[in-house]
């Protein structure tokens, strides 16, 4: 009678989406079309996701790459409306990472190196326009209600070849009563009652209970209680578990005019955002918000993540708009802005902020929400319990002890001492029996970070020692160094790694490594936004015919993008690396960062010390071609924007923080100091930040300490 499992494809996370032009020019984004990426098959035991990316966005030829692996880049020109293309996805930690960029302008016809690097592409100049997504593909199918069984058996259409071992039961009852009383008592009454009806009641009741209650109540109650307790109670006591999404909760709110005039709240409208489904396993919560708050049209900005900010202007009311927030603790953050005025329409990177809106001036009115979606649904009654509880205690102790405490004490103490599960609320009258416990170590020992996890390799030779260390780790990016644990020098080291939240990859190459030295570049890659880890390639080569060490049938290929030269024996190394941090957070060990530049093999990076930082020679030109992003965002950022691009840093008692405030003093008191951050949207922009917030430089390889100088090296 229980239906056997049935099992449907996931649908694929959208983690990050953007719409922009070659120029660096930001557009307003396109959702992800339905039915774009169809998941087909989930070979879960094979580690592998069969997918098909379908051209749904635009009615004219458009350009398609998709990027399914760390160095790999399918390509597709002149795709017409509705074709599509087959995909096969690797899968790590349950997931497959994929970037979708879909090109607008049939003649553009980038490079395999670009095409799926959002950065690049980004820095081509021009005003090519394209949309890039980065989407992740459950790699296990979902289990689904498949549909109510029969309710009875299914009949034998033709009759059995040979007769049944035992006698079938009768369908119907026979004709007539049979000729003599049977043996014994049949096991269940007779479907009506015998021709002619006894005398009167039986002498002596029954020797056993009947089966089931009798079919009208006795005319009184018993004499007596029964002796023991019915198995199982008449009607449910406990109803079955229900659930039903949980209420938001409006954490703060405010109504003003964006020349900073407070102006009397207005409440959260009733239903104005509705909880669809809270995935609490997947870590997301499905939302909507509605345009209830007034009958002409207004203006709705949303913040369900860091850096994303969905705005829509002339929305009527009743309107509304779906969205997809993300669970951290328990819960997803948003923000709700409403404008009141239909006509104003802010700049997409002051819509979701309520201090730049309050500072602009002017007398637009708005109402902003801070509000708290739990991703966990609530337990509600579903069914009817007992009217009241029984009107007496039991008679006699029950066989076990309760399932909780009383909620009173007991008039007389225990004949035993029970072990206690906690401390007692006075000290006892002697000591304990056990001895004193081991005094405390001398120092504590620190915890390490993860060792990389080897998933794949190309090549015999194996290498003696791990060549991967990691160094830090904090659930979004890993950093990590590369050594030569080989006892010879290696002629170049490649290692590809994701450098950006877009999964774009990043290949530098490091020429002869000495022995037991390490890679003068300090690594550091974006993580998967759900698995917490994130994929490297390490290719080392050698192209010394005196002593090699490499075995000759050593020939894995460098990717084009990493720019190899001679064709030398060659190992890869594929490492999966973890996001978290095996050790609690007061035990953390941070191995430094070192202060190398980052080099790259095809054109000289900005003289500097860490992560292509300038110093007192530099002149804004060194590293060959550059562009001047800077010049998009004239204005110097403010602390507060960019803690909302990076996170916000809590004070710590680091002495040395990546930026010095003697280097790029900045601020009324020279107490700040001046950082460079490079984003997609904005290209490069100055910010005067506290030194503590500057160790966030340390995750972006873009980004240097000092104002921007106009430009950047150039490493492709």
């Amino acid at each position: 009678m229980m239906p056997t499992d049935c099992y449907m494809p996931a649908e694929p996370k959208i983690v990050e989406s953007v719409c922009m032009t070659t120029g660096g020019e930001a557009m307003e984004t396109i959702p992800l079309p339905d039915n774009a990426i169809v998941i087909k098959n989930q070979n879960y035991a094979n580690e592998t996701v069969d997918f098909t990316v379908s051209q749904q966005w635009i009615l004219e030829e458009a350009g398609l790459a998709i990027e399914s692996g760390i160095d790999s880049c399918i390509i597709k020109g002149n795709v017409t409306f509705g074709d599509s293309e087959d995909v096969e996805g690797e899968c790590i930690e349950g997931y497959a990472g994929v970037t979708v960029v879909v090109y607008m302008d049939e003649e553009f016809e980038p490079e395999e190196c670009e095409a799926c690097n959002v950065d690049d592409l980004s820095e081509m100049g021009g005003d090519y326009k394209f949309c890039a997504y980065r989407v992740e593909l459950p790699c296990e199918p979902i289990s689904v209600e498949c549909g109510e069984p029969s309710s009875a058996p299914s009949g034998s259409f033709y009759p059995s070849s040979a007769p049944s071992e035992s006698p079938s039961e009768s369908v119907a009852p026979s004709t007539g009563p049979t000729s003599s009383p049977s043996v014994s008592p049949t096991d269940r009454p007779s479907t009506s009652p015998s021709f002619p009806p006894s005398d009167g009641p039986t002498a002596s009741p029954s020797l056993t209970p009947s089966d089931g209650p009798s079919l009208s109540p006795s005319d009184g109650p018993s004499s007596k209680p029964s002796e023991s307790p019915t198995n199982n109670p008449t009607e449910s006591m406990m109803p079955t578990d229900c659930y039903m999404p949980a209420e938001p909760k409006i954490v703060e709110s405010v109504c003003m005019t964006t020349g900073g005039e407070a102006m009397e709240t207005i409440p959260m409208p009733e239903n104005a955002i509705v909880i669809k489904n809270q995935n609490y396993a997947n870590e997301t919560v499905d939302f909507t918000v509605s345009q209830q708050w007034i009958l002409e049209e207004a203006g709705l900005a949303i913040q369900s993540g860091l850096d994303s900010c969905i705005i829509k202007g002339n929305v009527t009311f009743g309107d509304s708009e779906d969205v997809e927030g993300e669970c951290i603790d328990g819960f997803a953050g948003a923000i709700v802005v409403v404008y009141m005025d239909e006509e104003f329409e802010p700049d997409v990177c002051e819509a979701c902020n309520v201090d730049d809106l309050s500072e602009m001036g002017g007398d637009y009115k708005f109402c902003a929400y801070r509000v708290e979606l739990p991703c966990e649904p609530v337990s509600v009654e579903c069914g009817k319990p007992s009217v009241a509880p029984t009107p007496s205690p039991s008679v006699t102790p029950s066989d076990g002890p309760s399932s909780s405490p009383t909620k009173a004490p007991t008039t007389e103490p225990s004949a035993a001492p029970s072990d206690s599960k906690y401390p007692s609320s006075t000290p006892t009258n002697k000591p304990s029996i056990a001895a004193a416990t081991a005094p405390p170590t001398i120092s504590p020992t620190t915890c390490p970070p993860s060792d990389p996890i080897l998933i794949a390799n190309d090549g015999e030779t194996m290498y003696p020692d791990l060549p991967v260390a990691i160094t830090f780790q904090n659930t979004t990016h890993v950093a990590f160094k590369v050594e030569n644990t080989f006892g010879n020098m290696v002629s170049s080291v490649f290692t590809e790694y994701h450098s950006g939240s877009f999964g774009e990859t990043e290949c530098l190459e490091e020429e002869n490594v000495e022995q037991n030295s390490q890679v003068e570049i300090e690594f550091v890659a974006q993580c998967m936004h759900h698995a917490k880890i994130s994929v490297i390639n390490v290719w080392l080569t050698d192209c010394s015919d005196a002593t090699p060490f490499l075995d000759e049938t050593d020939n894995a290929e460098v990717p084009e993008c990493c720019h190899p030269g001679e064709q030398c024996r060659t190992v890869q190394y594929t490492f999966k690396l973890p996001c978290v941090s095996p050790c609690p957070d007061d035990e953390v060990a941070v191995l430094p960062i070192t202060d190398a530049p980052v080099t790259a093999s095809v054109s000289p990076p900005v003289s500097g010390s860490q992560f292509g930082r300038p110093n007192q020679s530099s002149t804004g030109n060194e590293g060959g071609a550059r562009r001047n992003l800077a010049e998009k965002s004239k204005n110097e950022g403010s602390t507060e924007e960019f803690e909302s691009l990076t996170g916000h840093s809590e004070p710590n008692d680091v002495e040395e923080h990546f930026c010095a405030v003697e280097d790029y003093p900045c601020g009324p008191d020279d107490d700040k100091v001046h950082v460079c951050h490079y984003s997609a949207r904005d290209g490069y922009k100055t910010f005067c930040v506290p030194e503590s917030d500057s160790d966030a430089l340390r995750f972006y390889p873009k980004d240097y300490c000092g104002p921007c100088v106009g430009g950047y090296a150039s490493s492709s």
